[in-house]
């Protein structure tokens, strides 16, 4: 008994460091690209914190959500969780309550009453649900509903606590606003470049217009200069300095969106892969494919929006528009061209909606079969939702891409260098050539089937060829009756040494015509 106790004594979690770790994320209803929320709402930093937490010591981590107008769409953001832990946790939430708004009793049925909150801000998220159990090296997860109905700035607090000793306080920024053209420039900062490559390239700076109207924007620059103070002091010390210095451009790697979408009743249709990274040439035409993953139990109609740019790249998809059944999955293929200039352009949205199908298959053909009239007064199906292919574009000159190129050393040295390798029997061949080369001779291809061992010069074998024909010509000739001497042979010479000329026919050699002789003086 007193062993029984003492081993249900034992905590679950052995480990003192918490290993939880949101693996993706599913945005529904949302007018951005996912890795727009990935990056706002800072889950790279989030997951950061999960990892610093400790038994018994609670931590404090912000998130940002992506400001919006008011009385903007709600949207639906779910948080996918990854416990790698080899046994089962339980899990909840709990709201911290930071304004000073009271309980009321508000009427529910007939003389019941319920004590709820009559504080506005508690409309502005719901998650759902608030307890769980996360079983080993399983997934859980729960939703955030995200509504944007009381303006100003606003922080709401959740105490986040997982296997009953790890805690974290989450605190949800709100910043919902009226009208306010700065939020919708979506870049902050560029991309950085590499000057070592004198790489000139393009990037775009993306706005975007959450309002009801129309936006007019302009965009100006100016040069700045840095300016650098150099100041002499009568201070002196002996410090030492270690560093390293490369020639070799190494770009900071983004912070990007998991690639896969995770199924979520949620968010029902998914694409994979949601984020292409594509790097071509100028004027140069690639594809990639994507596929539509239909979990739901109703047919969509899928419509793909053309996306392009002119001079600079031209998105194109095929099909652009379609069905898909339930539990069905469409693959389509996206057609990516390079322009003459070049151009570094991230998150470029490819945007696809999606929407009810009504009615079979065999009613959407006959609405196409009718008349032009009949279309313009149907009605258009309503919108589910929006679905985005976060596209990174690349598109550098023919002459940068990765090529390797050939030292330039003059025409003399590589001939000394050549020479020097020919003499030494060294040649810079890998395995790949010598078993093509040994496939070659053991198969004897394009070689006679009987070899001749000979130790010949050129001159000898052109002239046993030529005696060799010359016999031929001559059994042909025999035989057909003509002299034996006006034959095909050797140019022959008299006995002074004087050289003999000759004329021969075209195609002698093969068909055996007659040869003259004569004797230049």
């Amino acid at each position: 008994m007193d062993f029984v106790q003492s081993k249900q004594s034992i905590p679950f979690c052995q480990t003192e460091v918490c290993s939880i770790e949101i693996v993706n994320i599913s945005v529904f209803n949302t007018p951005i690209m996912k890795d727009y929320y990935w990056k706002s709402m800072n889950i790279t930093g989030l997951n950061k914190k999960f990892l610093q937490l400790n038994r018994n010591v609670a931590a404090i981590a912000s998130i940002p959500i992506p400001p919006m107008p008011v009385n903007s769409p709600p949207i639906r953001v779910t948080f996918h969780f990854l416990n790698p832990e080899a046994h089962s946790t339980s899990w909840s939430l709990k709201r911290i309550q930071l304004c000073k708004c009271q309980i009321v009793q508000m009427p529910v049925g007939v003389n019941n009453f319920r004590n709820v909150y009559a504080c506005p801000h508690r409309e502005l998220l719901t998650i759902l649900p608030t307890s769980g159990e996360a079983t080993r090296k399983d997934m859980f997860s729960f939703t955030l509903n995200i509504a944007y109905s009381c303006p100003g700035q606003t922080m709401l607090a959740y105490e986040f606590i997982f296997d009953i000793d790890y805690k974290i306080q989450l605190k949800f920024l709100f910043d919902v606003y009226e009208f306010n053209p700065r939020k919708c420039i979506l870049t902050q900062s560029l991309l950085p470049m590499c000057i070592y490559k004198s790489e000139h390239a393009l990037q775009p700076i993306w706005v975007h217009n959450p309002f009801s109207h129309d936006l007019d924007f302009k965009i100006t620059t100016e040069d700045r200069n840095i300016v650098f103070i150099l100041e002499f002091m009568e201070i002196k010390t002996n410090f030492r300095v270690k560093g390293s210095a490369t020639n070799m451009f190494v770009p900071i790697p983004a912070q990007h969106s998991p690639k896969v979408d995770l199924e979520c009743p949620e968010s029902p249709f998914t694409l994979y892969k949601n984020h292409l990274a594509v790097t071509i040439g100028t004027r140069e035409r690639t594809s990639r494919m994507v596929v539509l993953h239909n979990t739901s139990d109703i047919c969509i109609q899928y419509l793909w929006k053309e996306n392009s740019m002119k001079g600079y790249y031209s998105a194109e998809v095929v099909p652009p528009c379609g069905t898909c059944k339930p539990k069905h999955t469409v693959s389509c293929i996206i057609k990516i061209t390079g322009g003459s200039t070049q151009i570094v352009f991230g998150n470029i949205p490819i945007v696809c909606e999606i929407y009810t199908f009504s009615g079979t298959r065999i009613d959407h053909v006959e609405e196409c079969s009718l008349d032009s009239s009949i279309d313009e007064k149907r009605e258009p199906d309503p919108l589910i939702t929006r679905l985005f292919v976060n596209l990174s574009l690349r598109v550098k000159a023919l002459c940068s891409l990765d090529i390797p190129t050939l030292p330039s050393l003059p025409s003399a040295d590589l001939a000394a260098l050549a020479k020097k390798k020919f003499k030494s029997g060294h040649f810079d061949r890998d395995i790949f050539d010598k078993l093509f080369w040994n496939f070659i001779y053991n198969e004897d291809f394009l070689n006679d089937i009987v070899r001749k061992k000979c130790d010949q010069t050129y001159e000898d074998a052109i002239r046993d060829t030529d005696m060799s024909e010359s016999v031929i010509c001559t059994s042909k000739l025999n035989k057909s009756g003509l002299h034996p001497r006006r034959i095909c042979g050797p140019p022959p010479t008299n006995g002074s040494g004087r050289k003999a000329t000759g004329r021969r026919a075209p195609g002698d050699r093969a068909c055996g015509a007659v040869q003259t002789v004569s004797i230049v003086d």
